[in-house]
């Protein structure tokens, strides 16, 4: 008899993203003539800047070709522990050995959210929020509890809206600032206070923060800035939106090394390290900060 395809019970209340299904229809009306503006991927609308693609064109000619490190090359490690530093100064310098690569944020977050929860766990989601937090936490079996933000602050949640949704169950929270997609931006006072609460409640703390350069009034706090401490942060960031290389797949954590390593060993057996040539491009977003500068400024 053929074999008929059951989904195991992994995936069996997986939904395909809703952020790629929007985008993929946009791209099918436009091949057919359709004037469309494309609102669901966050999708830069300039090409990457031009010292960088220079850079990875002469990586790929001093043989940048082959397998790295599966958490990544150490320079560019280097450089996202240094540009974390020039964020953070209260505590002690972030050191590569906290940092692991992944290909794009998209692969990190999964990574933090699989090595960090599990069956029995609750994870607060603030809503709304990108469609793919609530797949992931599911995939890892654990639950996602959707906290839904207030009205009359744009929408985002206090640290007193999450103590109420919690449970004993509550493992983790799920920030986004800024936020997609609302956009808003949570002030030092307000994520001091939840990170403050995540602290005293044992729940780690999962900042994505990869649109915080993309800010019209004023730079957008890193949780690296006021954490009262590192030791339940995992801090998720890349190069996609602020130096636009959506392409490129390149994005990173910063964690505790324990579970850093424990990250990278999850990569290890799914998806290894990142594309070398990426890696190598986005060193150079990083390390050329006069020209990435001026470049982001000019987007």
């Amino acid at each position: 008899m053929p074999l008929s395809f059951q989904p195991s019970p992994n995936i069996a209340r997986l939904k395909e993203s809703a952020t790629l299904a929007v985008a993929a229809k946009a791209r099918a009306l436009k091949a057919q003539g359709v004037p469309v503006i494309d609102l669901g991927a966050g999708e830069p609308d300039f090409d990457t800047p031009a010292f960088i693609r220079q850079a990875a064109a002469r990586a790929i000619e001093a043989g940048a070709t082959r397998y790295t490190n599966t958490e990544g090359i150490l320079p560019l490690r280097e450089a996202i522990a240094a540009d974390a530093n020039r964020i953070q100064v209260q505590q002690q310098p972030v050191t590569p050995a906290e940092v692991v690569v992944s290909n794009g944020s998209k692969q990190s977050l999964y990574n933090a959210v699989v090595c960090c929860f599990g069956p029995g766990d609750d994870v607060l989601i603030p809503i709304p929020s990108w469609t793919s937090y609530f797949e992931m936490v599911e995939l890892a079996r654990a639950a996602a509890v959707p906290v839904l933000g207030d009205p009359a602050n744009s929408l985002k949640v206090t640290a007193a809206m999450l103590e109420a949704a919690a449970t004993p169950r509550t493992k983790g929270v799920m920030l986004n600032s800024p936020n997609n997609p609302t956009g808003a931006i949570y002030s030092r006072d307000e994520l001091a206070a939840i990170l403050e609460l995540a602290r005293d409640r044992g729940w780690w703390v999962v900042a994505d923060e990869i649109y915080r350069r993309i800010a019209y009034e004023g730079d957008a706090v890193s949780a690296l800035d006021i954490a009262p401490t590192r030791d339940n942060l995992i801090i998720v960031n890349g190069v996609a939106k602020a130096y636009a290389m959506t392409g490129w797949r390149i994005g990173w954590t910063i964690a505790p090394a324990p579970l850093s390593k424990a990250m990278s060993a999850f990569q290890g057996h799914t998806t290894s390290n990142a594309a070398a040539v990426s890696q190598h491009a986005a060193l150079a977003a990083l390390a050329e900060r006069e020209q990435a500068d001026a470049a982001v400024h000019e987007m």
